[in-house]
């Protein structure tokens, strides 16, 4: 098209040929623009649709970040039965893959979906490293806390599916004994260690040298959630009492210290019991502790039932106290120095004072005397007790004893009569470290809701029938006092 053309239309054309011209490039102008005003809708529409799916990932995001991780982390069991039961058997396979993958891209979804909402919320005249801070906290608190709690009902739930359907093959088929009431035969347990030292020998003044990492880690553990504790209702006290509802950046500067410290200590004890071997399959509990069970000529169970709790009620979590059902992933039955011994595993949640669900995993080594009549007694390190209940300590003639263990019995006379002196000698030296000794009735138990290793296993086992056998012979007559089962 000439210069002649521009601005010309058909109808004022010369000549028939130009009038074609001039209304081709008309056609072609108004297709182009056409074309540019299709694009420019695409454009809106493809720019309008992906906002729209931020905005629902991102509502995702707030909620998964505000809702649903806090009730993961109190009704993580429940939560985890939503897995369809066709996947289970390849969490169980494949746990550590599909334990991290949810987790992460939850963390991050949330995480991201809080940001700009903290962000926002926000004075805007605050400098970019106050910015950077707040991200950082963000991403801390709310993914952390989502990718924790994500695992965390996994690994609740691929527990409880290794138990209840372990894969039927070959290599991974349980052992499953029937469980006699009367136990076994008799065999005869190998002290591992030496012999305890005679009435009126002098006691050492603290627990043996190898305990004392584990010791000083379980103490901080106890002070940091008193700490804890006595900060949250400081920080509340301060919001009630001033003028300003927000609280104050002396207080976030302290809990964010305390936060530090608990994830420090939380990591070396689990650093330590991995050290010490007390690490075991999530998908097989209790596979390392055949051997440990068959030397001593016990008979293996795997998985357990029910029957453990009855037949030592003493030394197991009463099944009120548990969310959901209890989980026996294995035991140990019979008779060891003419003594009847369970040894077993329990698996639960419980809910504490705050309502959040935490698990635990209680391992117990229960005796049962016969025509015998244990007042009630409870023997744990101090360290493993709360501070503010450490005052409730019976003291007894031992001042090395008093400082590194804590005891306990409604009647101080019964108390007295099962921790004399040789007894005193014999727990302060041989306890195994992060257990406790409890007793009633017929019934003396050794139990540990930490991870055990086998070897600390066996060491539960030897101290149990041991501190068993030291018992007076005037309780396993006729009861003569006021404590009774």
């Amino acid at each position: 098209m000439t210069r002649g053309h521009l601005g010309r239309s058909p109808w004022n054309a010369e000549s028939p040929a130009e009038a074609v011209a001039l209304s081709s490039d008309g056609d072609a102008a108004s297709r182009s623009t056409s074309l540019k005003r299709v694009l420019a809708c695409a454009e809106l529409v493809a720019m309008g649709a992906l906002w729209v799916v931020a905005g629902v990932l991102m509502v995702i995001g707030v909620v998964v970040a505000l809702l649903i991780t806090p009730i993961l982390l109190v009704w993580p069991r429940a939560w985890s039965r939503l897995v369809p039961p066709r996947w289970r058997d390849r969490f169980v396979e494949h746990p550590g893959q599909l334990i991290t993958l949810p987790a992460a891209v939850l963390a991050v979804w949330s995480a991201a979906a809080m940001s700009p909402l903290i962000l926002a919320s926000g004075d805007p005249a605050r400098s970019a490293a106050q910015k950077a801070l707040a991200v950082a906290l963000v991403w801390i608190i709310f993914g952390g806390l989502t990718g924790a709690a994500v695992a965390r009902t996994l690994r609740i739930g691929i527990a409880e599916w290794a138990i209840s359907s372990p894969p039927r093959t070959a290599s991974s088929a349980p052992l499953t004994v029937p469980f006699s009431p009367t136990l076994h035969a008799n065999t005869r347990l190998t002290p591992t260690t030496q012999p305890t030292a005679p009435v009126g020998a002098h006691m050492p003044g603290q627990r043996p040298v190898r305990c004392r990492p584990d010791r000083v880690l379980r103490n901080a553990t106890r002070w940091l959630a008193t700490a804890g504790m006595g900060w949250y209702l400081l920080g509340r006290a301060v919001q009630i009492g001033g003028h300003d509802a927000s609280v104050p950046n002396w207080w976030w500067s302290v809990t964010v210290a305390l936060l530090i410290a608990g994830v420090a200590v939380w990591l070396a004890r689990r650093v330590r019991w991995r050290a010490d071997g007390r690490g075991h399959s999530l998908t097989s509990p209790g596979s390392g502790f055949d051997s440990v069970l068959r030397e001593a000529g016990l008979s293996v169970h795997r998985p357990a039932g029910s029957w453990v709790v009855n037949w030592a009620p003493l030394a197991f979590v009463a099944p009120s106290a548990i969310t959901g059902p209890a989980l026996w992933p294995w035991a140990g039955t019979g008779i060891v120095n003419g003594l009847p011994v369970l040894v077993a595993a329990q698996h639960g949640q419980f809910r504490n004072t705050t309502g959040l669900t935490g698990g635990r995993a209680r391992t117990a080594c229960a005796i049962r005397l016969n025509d015998t009549h244990l007042p009630q007694v409870v023997i744990a390190e101090r360290e493993s007790i709360p501070p503010q209940r450490r005052h409730e300590s019976l003291p007894l003639e031992s001042e090395s004893f008093n400082r590194s263990m804590w005891i306990y019995g409604p009647d101080a006379r019964g108390v007295y009569d099962v921790v004399h002196p040789r007894a005193m000698s014999h727990a302060l030296q041989e306890l195994p470290d992060g257990t406790s000794v409890i007793m009633q009735g017929q019934t003396l138990a050794v139990i540990s809701d930490e991870p055990v290793s086998p070897s600390q296993l066996r060491q539960m086992m030897t101290f149990a029938v041991q501190f068993a056998e030291l018992t007076p012979g005037y309780l396993r007559k006729k009861p003569t006092s006021t404590y009774t089962n």
